[in-house]
């Protein structure tokens, strides 16, 4: 009995597996011409942008550098596909094309130099990493062009564990958050090094800086408080959830919801869809408050043994403290810590081109102003001084890498040892 339904059992699964298989072979024979098709479609829209990119270069050689220049795009993005699917040598042309349009696209000369290599040209790859390299900002970045390059970054600084202070001494110890650049950390704090003199660590332990603290519905907010027409007499019906205005009693998310009213009372459905958009950008753009990641950092790195550490936070996200909009950096009041942000520094925020040297001065401009604050040291007023106080970036820009001379003497002064060198 037990044969006979293992039989039959056996016989409905063999008949089975041959309507499956039967089911497979018709599928596959019917989806060839739908993969032929798809393929079709892939290598005309590769042939029309190669096409396309072809008339962008004749403009180049028409003299049209300007005009062929907005639309480099278009090479570039024909360089990718090509690249993508193995066409090395007309990639090539491509990116070389590429890299007379568009000089700073920094990603596609990296993607040239990995075409290059591809096609046994080490040392045509060596040559455009080298020029990504000598400017690049970022980690990822540098760390493409030394695998063309093989070139040596400079020294790192050695790990805090092994520069801790003996009695009476003071050192600094730089800090990194998750995703600060380490190359830059390196950098700046071989800049503080020769400038303080002393000794210069790196602390091995990345920096928790926790959730931030607010996005960019505040600023959002405050430009919607200029356009909201408050003096109207029928704002004095207007409510919002159910309650009368005061308009001074508004948080950012009220203002934009009470934006929101009145735009849908006009039915004015372009205002809400640009308001929308608005809103969506605005929650793009988080910031951390400085004074919140000081306890974190003094927590985190806490002071022992005979000397002090003046343990300074390097991190890539926007920091404010206060009513301030923004701030460089910041430093607890009773000293030895202390945070420094290069967001506003950086050129994937300024919209400036990638300029290393020019990150690594303007960090260590603000790594010596609060450096000073942590081991109180007041501000100067020599605008040309690193620790002068700058309300923009342009102001920032036009300090030296130097210290005045009201700074240099408070400074030895707090270290206790004389400082290295002179203003130039």
């Amino acid at each position: 009995m037990r044969i006979h339904t293992t039989g039959r059992a056996g016989h409905r699964s063999s008949g089975r597996a041959r309507d499956w298989t039967l089911a497979l072979v018709l599928g596959l024979v019917l989806a060839l011409p739908l993969a032929g098709a798809d393929r079709e479609r892939e290598t005309a829209a590769l042939a029309k942008l190669v096409a396309d990119a072809e008339s962008v270069w004749r403009l180049a050689e028409q003299g049209q550098t300007v005009e062929a220049a907005r639309h480099g795009g278009v090479i570039v993005a024909a360089a990718d596909r090509l690249r993508e699917k193995g066409r090395l040598e007309e990639a090539r042309e491509q990116y070389r094309r590429a890299g007379l349009m568009r000089p700073w696209d920094f990603g596609a000369k990296l993607n040239h130099a990995d075409v290059l290599f591809r096609l046994g040209d080490a040392e045509g790859a060596r040559k455009i990493a080298g020029q990504v390299e000598r400017l690049a900002e970022t980690d990822r970045e540098l760390a493409l062009c030394a695998s063309f390059t093989k070139r040596i970054q400079t020294e790192p600084l050695p790990p805090l564990r092994d520069v801790l202070p003996g009695s009476g001494e003071i050192v600094i110890g730089l800090v990194p958050a998750a995703a600060t650049d380490r190359w830059l950390l390196q950098a700046v704090g071989r800049q503080v090094e020769a400038l303080l003199g002393g000794r210069v660590g790196a602390v091995e332990e990345v920096l928790d800086l926790g959730a931030p603290n607010r996005n960019g519905r505040v600023f959002l907010a405050a430009d919607l408080r200029r356009t909201i027409p408050w003096d109207d007499p029928r704002m004095g019906m207007v409510r919002l959830n159910g309650e009368q205005l005061y308009p001074e009693k508004l948080g950012p998310d009220q203002v934009i919801e009470l934006m929101r009213t009145l735009l849908t009372r006009e039915a004015n459905g372009k205002g809400l869809e640009a308001l929308a958009a608005r809103v969506a950008a605005a929650d793009k753009v988080l910031q951390w408050e400085a004074t919140n990641i000081l306890p974190r950092l003094r927590a985190a790195q806490p002071q022992t043994g005979q000397g002090r550490v003046i343990y300074t936070v390097l991190v890539p996200v926007d920091l404010y403290a206060g009513g301030a909009d923004f701030v460089f950096g910041s430093a607890s009041a009773d000293g030895g810590y202390a945070v420094v942000s290069y967001a506003r520094f950086a050129a994937v925020n300024t919209g400036e081109p990638p300029r290393s040297e020019r990150l690594v001065a303007r960090t260590t401009k603000q790594l010596l102003s609060s450096i000073g604050f942590a081991l109180g040291v007041p501000r100067c007023g020599d605008p040309g001084c690193a620790r002068s106080y700058p309300s923009s970036l342009a102001e920032h820009d036009a300090k030296d890498v130097a210290l005045c001379g009201d700074c240099r003497a408070g400074l030895a002064k707090a270290l206790g040892r004389e400082l290295p060198g002179g203003r130039e």
